[in-house]
Formats: C-alpha cells, sequence, structure tokens
C-alpha cells in the first residue's frame, strides 16, 4: 500500500472529488480525518470508509474561518498521533460576474476560501510536519487558473493565487523534508457534469451518452477522467512515488495542454447552483464543443449573455459610411523597442 502507516486530513468531502480522494488514501493504508461543511455528506462518507476497513474521523470545518482549521488539523493530532498529509480539496464556486461589475466583498469571500483557507490549513499542519521531519501538502487546484471561462474571474483569480502559494510553499519548506505540489482539474465527469450533459443533450435532441462522448473526444485522451482516476494521480504526489516532486502544479484534464480561449470551459468541475438554462445547439468540432459548454455555463450561472470578443474581421462591425480615408495606423511597439535596444547595444 502506497500509504500504509500515513495520517492524512482531506477536506472538501462531497459527491465528488473529495469523496474519490478519501476512498482511495482509505484504500491505500491512510488513516484519514475528512473535513466538510455538509455534515450529512460527511458522515456518510466515513461510514464507506469504516465499512471497507479504514480508520476515519470526520470534522465538520468551513476552511474559511481560521479556527475551525485549527480544530480540525488539532483533532486529527490529538486522534491519530500524527500528521503526514494535508490534501486540501474544498472550493467556493465563484460569483459569475463579470471582473469588471463585481463586487469586491464577493471576491473576498471566494479568496476567504480557495486561497486564505488553504493557507489557514497549511500553517497548522506545518509544525507538526516538521516535527516529523516530512511532509506532504497537495493543493487541488483548476485550469480555469491559466484559461479562464467568462464570469469566472474571482474563481480563477483565487486558484492563480493558490499556484504561486504552491510554490512559495515549495521553496520555504523543502529544506524541512515537506514536500508541496498543487493539481489543477479539468472537466471531472460526476454528477455536476452530468447535470450539464443532460441540459445539452435536451437541448440538441441527442442522448446524455452522446453528449458524453462528444466531449470525451475533444480531449487528447478521448474520455473525461472519473474522480477515481483524477484521484490516483493525488495518491501518487501524497507517496513516496513522488519523493523527488515539489513545487509543481499538476494538470489532470484528460490531456488537454494548450491554454484554452476565455470562452472554453476549464476546471470549473464543482459548479452547483442555479437553475439550467437552455443551451446552444452543439457543433460537432473540437473547438464548439467547448465553446458551447462555455455558453452554456455562463447562461446557467448569470442567465445572461457574455459578449463575445472580437476576434477577426467578420467580427468587427461594418464600418459607419460617414468614415472617410485610411484607418490611423498603430503604432509598432516591439519595432520601436528593438530599435532602442540596437542603438543601446551600439
Amino acid at each position: 500500500m502506497l500509504l500504509r502507516d500515513k495520517t492524512a486530513i482531506v477536506t472538501g468531502i462531497g459527491p465528488g472529488m473529495g469523496r474519490a480522494i478519501a476512498l482511495a488514501f482509505a484504500r491505500e493504508g491512510a488513516r484519514l480525518a475528512i473535513g466538510a461543511r455538509n455534515e450529512e455528506r460527511l458522515a456518510a462518507v466515513a461510514a464507506e470508509i469504516e465499512a471497507a476497513g479504514g480508520e476515519v474521523i470526520a470534522v465538520p470545518t468551513d476552511i474559511s474561518d481560521r479556527p475551525q482549521c485549527q480544530r480540525l488539523v488539532e483533532e486529527t493530532v490529538k486522534h491519530f498521533g500524527a500528521l503526514d498529509v494535508l490534501v486540501q480539496n474544498a472550493a467556493h464556486g465563484g460569483d459569475f460576474t463579470p471582473a469588471a461589475t463585481a463586487d469586491p466583498d464577493r471576491w473576498r469571500e471566494i479568496m476567504d476560501c480557495n486561497f486564505f483557507g488553504a493557507l489557514h490549513l497549511t500553517q497548522f499542519c506545518v509544525p507538526y510536519m516538521k516535527d516529523r521531519g516530512e511532509g506532504r501538502i497537495i493543493l487541488i487546484n483548476s485550469g480555469a487558473a491559466l484559461g479562464p471561462p467568462p464570469a469566472f474571474g474571482a474563481y480563477a483569480a483565487s486558484k492563480s493565487a493558490l499556484s504561486s502559494l504552491v510554490r512559495s510553499l515549495a521553496v520555504e519548506l523543502g529544506a524541512d523534508g515537506i514536500r508541496v505540489n498543487g493539481v489543477a482539474l479539468g472537466l471531472v465527469d460526476g454528477d455536476s457534469f452530468g447535470a450539464y450533459a443532460t441540459m445539452l443533450a435536451r437541448s440538441s435532441g441527442r442522448s446524455q451518452e452522446e453528449v458524453l462522448a462528444e466531449v470525451g473526444e475533444s480531449l487528447p485522451l478521448g474520455a473525461i477522467p472519473s474522480p477515481e482516476d483524477c484521484a490516483g494521480s493525488i495518491v501518487f504526489l501524497a507517496s513516496d512515488l513522488a519523493r523527488p516532486i515539489t513545487g509543481q502544479n499538476l494538470r489532470v484534464n484528460g490531456g488537454l495542454l494548450r491554454r484554452v480561449p476565455t470562452r472554453a470551459v476549464s476546471g470549473a468541475n464543482t459548479v452547483e447552483r442555479g437553475s439550467l438554462p437552455t443551451a446552444a445547439p452543439l457543433r460537432a468540432d473540437r473547438v464548439g464543443v467547448l465553446r458551447n459548454l462555455s455558453r452554456a455555463w455562463v447562461r446557467r450561472a448569470r442567465l445572461g449573455a457574455v459578449p463575445r470578443p472580437a476576434r477577426s474581421a467578420r467580427d468587427l462591425p461594418a464600418p459607419s459610411s460617414a468614415a472617410s480615408g485610411p484607418a490611423p495606423r498603430r503604432p509598432v511597439r516591439h519595432a520601436t523597442a528593438r530599435a532602442r535596444a540596437v542603438s543601446l547595444q551600439g
């Protein structure tokens, strides 16, 4: 077993990634302290782990509250006598509002969970890990940090800050034997994405299976990864197999390598609020699948369209008949900069 005799904290326990991570750790021999705000879900996952012969305690926790983070860590050490691994999976899905018109107070709420929650837990875990001479911290991130869909600015900004935190902690804690890594998830198959697939199927007169297959085929590996598949990557980072790895943000997304345009779906795998809107018919090509998913995402969140930015001459409005003469030329900044560099070198 990869995690035999290790004690791990896993937060964000729910029906998707949190549950899959906790069960995967239990199968690999870890003793578990699990945390979430929803006590009913927390108890259900704890019962699954115990039924499989695992050791677990369940501690209701809102990670945006620093004292609750402290209690989770202290209860873990009190019960098991040690702490080896932290997996911070809990997250706030965002405000679904364009950044230019967003409420800063709502952004602070999201940062309190997605960024400061991770910081709180890490700060309380580190002293115990230092005492043991080693530790593993894994902060679950999102592909949205690199390619945010419209109206996901708060979520994406908080996840970008989390990526930076991973690198800073890795540099600072490496000498203490503590490894710190992130896992940037993309689309994850499950209840949340299944709801979108059902919506898209109804709007296009197709079955859910056809929609899932089409979206899966848009990924290089040809399938949307399951929570269990993604959990395996997290087990790896927590194990001794990943001993030389720290400061990395591992992209677990079915092979989507390029930076996704702003209209593409990337990493928002746990959106749960709001009613489902009507979606535009699916296009058959890969980019069309991602674009239509993104449009559905925004309509679901805000029930209103986000203007599509102009990307080519065809998208620009026709010139006014009153306009005359050639269009003003834009300064060629890169050429000017190059000329200055040459003159300085000369």
